[in-house]
């Protein structure tokens, strides 16, 4: 006996039986198998896009049918036969009879059935005499085969069928349903269309259900793809299959072959897959259907998904109904997602129509789609994204501007990568000027993440020539990259290299270079040598401009530091910030130093107003490193302002980017940010998380001579007084004294140092030396400095001199400091003050000014102050034993609640109320509260009226419950 050898199609339809046997969709019409067995029948329709699986669902039902007895029958049907009347009625008559035993009534009559459709040939004519004869064949056949076992009968695509054939069903399913063993399962494609739609309407309502085939389930997915490339699929590759097919089962197999048989296939290259057998597919199912829909499906699967379709209808040289109709078909077959843009449902499709596509053919669709988008004013990155997809040379200007405002935008999001390509295509591309704009953008970008390659960029730009117009952007550029990146010694060495390419190519060379040293080197030259830099370039005559503003801002910093003409240097500081140009010059130095000169002048709204709109200007060029260079001088406004904890949001975000790009640590700016990130630490009590800096910034041992080092040197002086490290602490201010004569720091607010170091000596016990110090601290800045400046010397030298003697220097430093916006300060100020007058035996008046420095130390988060402050108070209250309001910082929280309503007014009940309290615990805090205070109840709340101070302390200590 010989043995069949099964075949591949054999192979493959074992194998969509198993993949299909636990779809949902089979527990139906399993179940309407059972149901037809016992008597009841009826018809089901299959619904589902191309390649569902809406053949491979009807053959598994067959196969199951006939396991369980039934009898079934196969129909075909084709656009082909749709035209002939009665075509598919001519095969199921000659199925029935090759199903019929061959003598007996019903072989008889579906004899004559056939001879009535041979003998008219198909034709319509005479339909009425011979129509009878054949629906009667039809209807007894069903019958004796029913009666036998069940009937199954599948129609395929009965949406082709004919008219004439689809009334036989009608009628065959109206007769039979007293018999009820039949059942018909019927599958229709979505979206394409029918030949005889009103024939078809009725039998779809007739339907007993409808099955909506969707996609294969993850596991389905996993279990195809593994039969199809005979290896095992894990998750993650099951997972990528399906994304691209949506479960699809005909796309899966087209794609599973695809899949490389010796290593695993990244999620990202399956996207990308396009199988040959998938577009041919699609192409033929449109074609049939609609040949402007098989052009749109091009023209968006080289596009890319989420196209207007309107652009595509005018790309693919259709009108404008034709263009709706041709999507509403790629809609209603499932090709597309139904939404206002057009995109496909399965990645495969896509990728598989761009792979059919020739590269004339997408050139040409970028091409014409850049310019639609420029045209009506699109986001730079959709037209640039189609200009580089084309392999075309993009040498038309519009072009590399869209490519270039395409890349400034994603630097703004910080990008860095995509704006890095689209710049290196534009600079492959371009020409003359425009080529010389991209590589100087070019040269930005790549300062993020390759400061190496930026600047080999600007040495070729010098080589190749630039005009006089762009020679000073040049400049800046070479000068922001030194800033940042000259601590690396390959970086110098290729900045000396570059700059050297200016001198050569431009006649301005002693000038021009002045300038350049002045815009890299301000943070390392001694304030007389950077003076005479900047002077020297000024007296050049150089062309009015953003040249001469940025050096006059430098120029007027050093001339402020170095203790020559405060008024003037800080005039020609606002002057040189006025000029618009400056925010454009890619270079930080001359905004971050004027900016941070007037905080530090304590014309805080100009100060913040110009580093605003200095980072908002950066922002939109993308510049990141010039966005966090001025965010310092925002964080020193803020915590002048009391806000600390905004300055270390402000300073921790500067430092994360400086870091993130690869700014080096003991770069100036970052050394700068990191000096006053310390400061504000201090202030907030964290001095742990200040050596934390200290540690990130290199800074625990010894710093280099430089302006930058000078603010970190004097700060790591604070950590160590707080850490009572205080010997440790003067060497660091005596070595800042030092390093201040060395480096010509010799304006008088740059004396912070001596302040610090007199209180050390006051605090080691040796107040002969804090006096001296903090005299001639004082005596140097009188009528010379700030009122901040003033004001701190003075607080100082009251502090050190003490007793009586230091009142008067304590109250001016009140005085002063109230009229300035230096918050902290001033509860410093306040708190010395308060300190004093309670040595001297004015309690009522120590509590008042100790209270408001309590308040306003709080208020800004300063824990040291704000303690310093409390324990005066406390021990002011432990001395005094009168009728006086001196115990008010003993009072737990819940007795300053209360307190607070009941001088308020509120009734008892009514605190209780408020608080979810009884009336007894609130009678019971107040006489606590009461006995503190010593005073006898209610009617003597006067007694906090009348000082406010107090009476605001309490208060703001209670407003936040």
């Amino acid at each position: 006996m010989s043995v069949a050898t099964p075949t591949a199609e054999d192979t493959y339809r074992a194998k969509d039986s198993a993949v299909l046997a636990p779809r949902p969709e089979m527990r139906v019409l399993r179940q309407a198998l059972a149901d037809s067995g016992a008597g009841r029948g009826g018809h089901w329709v299959v619904y589902g896009e191309t390649g569902a699986g809406k053949t491979s669902v009807l053959r598994a039902l067959r196969e199951e049918a006939r396991v369980l007895g039934h009898a079934a029958v196969e129909l075909k049907c084709t656009p082909m036969e749709g035209c002939v009347p009665f075509a598919t009625a001519r095969k199921l008559v000659a199925l029935f009879g090759a199903s019929l035993p061959a003598r007996g009534p019903a072989a008889e009559a579906l004899r004559r059935a056939g001879r009535a459709l041979s003998g008219r040939n198909g034709s319509a004519a005479g339909r009425g005499s011979g129509l009878g004869v054949v629906l009667t064949g039809l209807q007894e056949a069903a019958q004796a085969l029913t009666a036998a076992a069940p009937l199954l009968i599948t129609v395929d695509d009965i949406g082709s069928a004919d008219a004439a054939s689809l009334d036989c069903f009608s009628y065959l399913l109206n007769q039979c349903e007293g018999v009820h063993r039949l059942l018909i399962v019927a599958t229709l494609a979505d979206g394409e269309p029918v030949q005889a739609p009103a024939a078809l309407e009725g039998l779809r309502l007739g339907a007993r259900g409808r099955i909506d085939l969707g996609g294969l389930d993850l596991p389905g997915t996993a279990e195809l793809v593994a039969a199809v490339t005979g290896r095992p699929c894990d998750e993650g590759l099951a997972a990528a299959c399906r994304t691209a097919t949506a479960g699809n089962p005909l796309f899966l197999r087209a794609l599973a072959r695809c899949l490389p048989a010796r290593r695993p296939v990244p999620a990202h290259e399956i996207a990308g897959l396009g199988p040959r057998a998938v577009a041919d597919h699609v192409l033929a199912r449109l074609a049939r259907i609609s040949e402007p829909a098989s052009a749109m499906a091009r023209t968006v699967a080289v596009l890319g998904d989420d196209t207007d379709p309107a652009m595509v209808a005018e790309l693919a040289n259709l009108d404008c109904s034709t263009g709706l109709e041709a999507a509403d078909v790629l809609v209603r077959t499932r090709l597309f997602h139904d939404g206002g843009q057009m995109s496909f449902r399965h990645p495969v499709v896509a990728a598989a129509l761009r792979e059919q596509t020739s590269i004339v053919v997408k050139n040409t669709l970028h091409m014409q789609a850049a310019e639609h988008l420029l045209s009506r004013d699109a986001p730079a990155e959709q037209v640039a994204g189609h200009l580089m997809a084309t392999t075309l040379p993009l040498t038309s200007s519009w072009m590399v501007d869209a490519l270039r405002s395409a890349a400034r935008s994603a630097l703004v999001r910080e990008e860095t990568g995509t704006a890095v390509g689209y710049l290196q295509r534009a600079v492959q591309d371009a020409r003359g000027v425009d080529w010389r704009r991209a590589v100087a953008q070019l040269a930005d970008a790549q300062l993020l993440t390759d400061p190496s390659a930026a600047i080999g960029r600007l040495a070729e730009l010098a080589r190749q020539g630039v005009t006089a117009e762009e020679h000073p952007q040049l400049l800046a550029r070479l000068a922001d990259a030194s800033f940042f990146f000259a601590t690396r010694p390959r970086i110098r060495h290729q900045l000396d290299e570059a700059v050297e390419a200016v001198a050569v190519s431009q006649p301005h060379y002693t000038a021009d270079t002045q300038l350049y040293r002045a815009l890299h080197a301000l943070s390392e030259l001694p304030t007389k040598e950077a003076c005479e830099l900047g002077d020297r370039y000024l007296a050049s005559e150089p062309r009015e401009g953003v040249l001469r503003s940025a050096a006059g801002a430098l120029s007027a910093v050093s001339a402020y530091a170095a203790g020559r003409g405060r008024k003037a240097a800080v005039d020609r500081v606002k002057e040189a910030l006025r000029d618009p140009d400056l925010y454009e010059l890619p270079n930080t130095a001359p905004l971050c130093a004027g900016t941070a000169l007037l905080a530090h002048e304590g014309d805080l709204d100009l100060a913040s107003e110009y580093a605003r709109h200095g980072i908002a200007v950066a922002r939109r060029e993308g510049r990141q490193l010039q966005v966090a260079a001025l965010l310092p001088t925002l964080a020193k406004i803020a915590q002048v302002r009391g806000d600390l904890r905004e300055a270390e949001n402000l300073l921790r975000t500067c430092l994360k980017t400086f870091a993130r790009y690869g700014v080096w640590r003991a770069n100036p700016a970052a050394l700068w940010a990191g000096s006053v990130l310390v400061g504000v630490l201090v202030d907030l009590g964290e001095p742990a998380a200040a050596r934390t800096v200290l540690s990130e910034s290199g800074c625990h041992g010894d710093l280099p001579a430089m302006w930058s080092t000078q603010a970190m040197l004097e700060q790591r002086a604070r950590v160590r007084m707080a850490a009572g490290e205080l010997t440790d602490a003067l060497e660091d201010l005596r070595e800042c004294g030092r390093r201040s004569a060395a480096l010509g720091l010799n304006s008088v607010e740059f004396g912070g140092w001596r302040r610090l170091a007199a209180e050390v000596l006051h605090q080691l016990g040796r107040p002969d030396e804090a006096r001296r110090l903090a005299e001639e601290e004082l005596a140097a800045v009188r009528g010379q400095a700030t009122d901040r400046t003033q004001g701190a010397a003075l607080r100082t030298a009251a502090r050190v001199i003490g007793g009586d003697a230091g009142l008067g220097p304590a109250r001016e430093a009140v005085r002063i400091l109230a009229g300035t916006p230096d918050v902290l300060e001033l509860a410093r100020a306040q708190l010395t003050l308060g300190t004093l007058l309670g040595g001297t035996g004015d309690r009522t008046a120590a509590q008042g000014t100790l209270a408001q420095a309590h308040a306003l130390a709080s208020r800004c988060g300063a824990a040291p102050v704000e303690e310093q402050a409390r324990e005066q108070l406390h021990a002011l209250g432990r001395q005094h034993g009168g009728r006086a309001v001196t115990g008010l910082l003993s009072l737990t929280r819940r007795e300053r609640q209360v307190l607070a309503d009941a001088v308020r007014g509120r009734s008892n009940g009514a605190i209780a109320d408020a608080l979810f309290i009884t009336r007894r615990t609130v009678e019971i805090h107040l006489t606590s509260a009461y006995r503190k205070l010593g005073i006898q109840g209610r009617k003597e709340f006067a007694q906090l009226y009348n000082r406010q101070e107090l009476w605001a302390l309490l208060t703001e200590e209670t407003a936040g419950r």
